[in-house]
């Protein structure tokens, strides 16, 4: 029997969610490696004890995943997850100290694992097989609410900020990012921008150096960078990947409050680069 933060829960399947705080945007200077990963689950046993699975430990917090559907023609799913400090423990106590010590939660990892009961290590009949589990993969975008003991956060699917390659290089897709990155015109030998004003991505262009001050002058808009996010020498190969890596290498981030085209866009108040269209 598996009961949630109220009552018992006699259904087959539970929740259990893995965080994965090391590709967040910006992490506290002083947040020790061996807190990077946290396992939670808004079930537990009978007894309260917490639930394992596959060898890992899923202690108890209250989460909550809303909206994850595709509705009726075709509009994408605008998930949002909410969490609960309504027992203080150390699971619980980690988001809270993140937030608290000024980490970013934007570009956290979010797997969603959905088993049959019986199949957890302390269950009727363990198994690990892939038949009996199945899982999601969110980011998350922004902090919707923090109210008093809870959190709720804005989250997109794995199709959207898709997973992280071989290099750590978070990618957000296409059809999330629509600023115009500037192109090069091979004739006058010179790069065609857009206005920001008018949708464009600022990097380069020389009225907008002032709004990041933390890029070396030197560099705006003199490092180029291919769609794999690789250094070029090819003005003509200069283009935006439209992911996170891409930004990063064109407005590294140092601080937690400097302004970054690409987590404003995950905030849902800007666009982010695309490739000279």
């Amino acid at each position: 029997m598996i009961k949630d933060g109220t009552s018992l829960n006699p259904g087959p399947i539970v929740e259990l969610f893995k965080f994965e705080f090391d590709t967040a945007t910006v992490v506290p200077g002083a947040w020790p490696e061996d807190k990077m990963t946290l396992h939670v689950s808004p079930h537990r046993g009978a007894n309260g004890e917490a639930l394992v699975y596959s060898g890992v430990t899923y202690d108890y917090m209250a989460t909550k995943l809303d909206s994850i559907v595709i509705e009726s023609g075709g509009k994408m799913p605008e998930p949002s997850l909410t969490l609960s400090e309504e027992n203080k423990n150390d699971a619980s106590s980690f988001f809270f100290n993140f937030f608290n010590e000024g980490g970013d939660f934007r570009g956290i990892k979010v797997t969603r694992t959905r088993v049959f009961a019986q199949s957890l290590d302390n269950g009727a009949a363990p198994s690990t097989a892939a038949s009996v589990r199945k899982e999601q993969v969110f980011y998350i975008n922004q902090m919707a609410e923090k109210f008093r003991s809870r959190l709720t956060f804005k989250l997109s699917p794995a199709l959207g900020l898709d997973s992280l390659n071989d290099k750590a290089n978070r990618q957000l897709s296409s059809t999330q990012c629509n600023l115009k990155y500037r192109y090069w015109d091979a004739v006058k030998g010179e790069y065609v921008y857009t206005t920001v004003k008018d949708g464009g991505c600022p990097w380069g262009q020389a009225e907008e150096l002032a709004n990041f001050p933390y890029v070396d002058p030197a560099k705006w808009g003199t490092d180029l960078y291919d769609v794999n996010d690789a250094s070029t020498a090819n003005p003509g190969a200069d283009k935006c990947s439209r992911g996170i890596g891409g930004c990063l290498k064109r407005f590294p981030v140092t601080t937690a409050d400097q302004p970054f085209p690409i987590t404003i866009n995950l905030q849902g108040k800007s666009k982010l680069p695309t490739s000279g269209n």
